[in-house]
């Protein structure tokens, strides 16, 4: 006797359909990660924007961009004729930081903290705390305790940029 058995049993496609579950698992964990490392990039390029908008202002004024709001920091260093409409935002849920010595005016910190990336190299280690005078700003405006880019005191990976007290 012949069989014609047409399609496929139950067990055949329970067993597809786990498959392709565990497959789209581990796509949406690398994804999440890969959201994390984009992140990571757009916050390092934005301390270095800033870097550069604030030395070249420090080289112009003879001074660091004195804290007002985050946007008055944003006009300050004149970032709005570099091309950019807004003044820059953590992409995430953190906030930059901006420290400036007020007795050594030249003296400042940028700050980001990242979300995956560890321990980053070319950046500053070491805290605004030795500044004579240290007024800190958060991207949000709200104002802020000092900088302290020690990624192993925070237990944070910490990426920042200027001049620290020395």
């Amino acid at each position: 006797m012949k069989n014609n058995r047409k399609g496929f049993t139950l067990i055949e496609l329970l067993v597809v359909i786990a498959i392709i579950a565990l497959l789209s698992t581990l796509a949406v964990i690398s994804l999440s990660s890969a959201r994390e490392d984009a992140r990571d990039s757009k916050r390092l390029a934005d301390v270095r924007a800033m870097q550069s908008a604030v030395e070249l202002f420090i080289n112009q004024q003879g001074v660091a961009p004195a804290i007002g709001t985050w946007a008055d920091l944003f006009s300050a260093t004149k970032l709005g004729g570099a091309g950019l409409s807004t003044p820059i935002q953590d992409p995430g849920n953190n906030e930059y930081r901006y420290c400036v010595d007020t007795v050594n005016t030249s003296r400042y910190l940028l700050q980001a903290t990242m979300e995956s990336t560890p321990e980053i190299d070319g950046d500053l280690d070491g805290t605004s705390a030795g500044y004579a005078g240290t007024e800190c700003r958060l991207s949000d405006d709200e104002q802020s305790a000092p900088a302290n880019c020690d990624d192993l005191a925070t237990g944070l990976s910490v990426f920042c940029l200027g001049i620290l007290a020395g």
